[in-house]
């Protein structure tokens, strides 16, 4: 998985993490666009971590609505509204934007629970 932390939770859990990890690297070798997908991951752990984050210079309007939708699916997923869907579908098909949905949960996921681990685990 990556860091010390989470290296602990694959030792305490590894099961769990174990499937975590392929999950990650299966959304990731299936997603359309990895350098979007890095983006909002940056944006995401900026927002996870209480960071700044420095919005890039010449963002296309993809780029953007893509942005947009990766907060709001940190924030509140049940709350993401019709119009950021189709603010992606603007620009790409249905099944892309569900393989970038489907690289997302577990990548953020991951992040989280290093976050919380780093937090509980001495």
């Amino acid at each position: 998985m990556g860091s010390a932390t989470l290296e602990r939770v694959e030792e305490l859990q590894p099961d769990s993490a174990a499937q975590l990890r392929r999950a990650c690297a299966a959304g990731r070798a299936e997603v359309a666009d990895a350098e979007l997908l890095e983006l909002c991951l940056g944006r995401i752990d900026a927002m996870l971590s209480g960071t700044a984050w420095s919005e890039p210079e010449g963002l296309t309007e993809r780029q953007r609505a893509y942005l947009d939708f990766a907060e709001q699916f940190s924030l509140s997923v049940g709350d993401i509204p019709e119009s950021q869907v189709e603010a992606l579908l603007a620009y790409d098909s249905d099944e892309d934007v569900c393989r970038f949905v489907g690289a997302l949960y577990p990548l953020e996921m991951s992040r989280r629970v290093e976050l919380v681990a780093g937090k509980v685990l001495r």
